[in-house]
């Protein structure tokens, strides 16, 4: 009679433990997920402020050779020696 009594809540103890028990090995799969998440978005953050950095070197080496260009042009041209390109 004893068995009988409590069988429905040693089964309801049980069963509340293995959802507990997955519950917290599903949180522990999430976190490790999101870990990963953070370290891959760190990662793109730094190749992205690298990549801009190179931009802003390439844009002012840009701006370099139009202003030297213009220059050139202004004076007319007569500092460019007219030769041939050494491969000719």
């Amino acid at each position: 009679m004893f068995v009988t009594i409590f069988a429905p809540f040693f089964l309801a103890t049980n069963l509340l433990m293995c959802t507990m028990f997955n519950m917290n090995e599903e949180i522990i799969a999430i976190e490790t997920k999101l870990a990963y998440l953070e370290d891959t978005v760190a990662t793109l953050n730094a190749m992205v402020i690298d990549q801009q950095k190179q931009i802003d070197r390439l844009e002012a080496g840009r701006k370099d050779l139009e202003r030297q260009l213009g220059e050139l042009a202004e004076s007319g041209g007569e500092s460019m020696p007219h030769k041939k390109p050494p491969h000719y």
